[in-house]
């Protein structure tokens, strides 16, 4: 969201904040406490106006995807 001038600075400003109506985490592997992940964060779907959009958590460790975290 930085990367399209949505920043903290700028929510702050425009009184405005991402809510968050539900969370889903689907599990695939097991990450044990302590271990090394790399997280890739997209955008899933958005509306016309951004008004609502889905953010997407992929959690991979050693090249294999570990679990996928949905926010609504």
């Amino acid at each position: 969201m930085n990367e399209h001038g949505l920043t903290p600075q700028v929510m702050m400003h425009n009184h405005i904040g991402p809510v968050i109506f539900r969370e889903e985490c689907v599990f695939k592997k097991e990450i044990k406490f302590g271990g090394a992940v790399k997280i890739n964060l997209t955008m899933g779907k958005v509306t016309q106006d951004f008004s609502r959009w889905t953010m997407v958590h992929e959690v991979w460790k050693n090249l294999v995807l570990s679990a996928v975290i949905l926010y609504f």
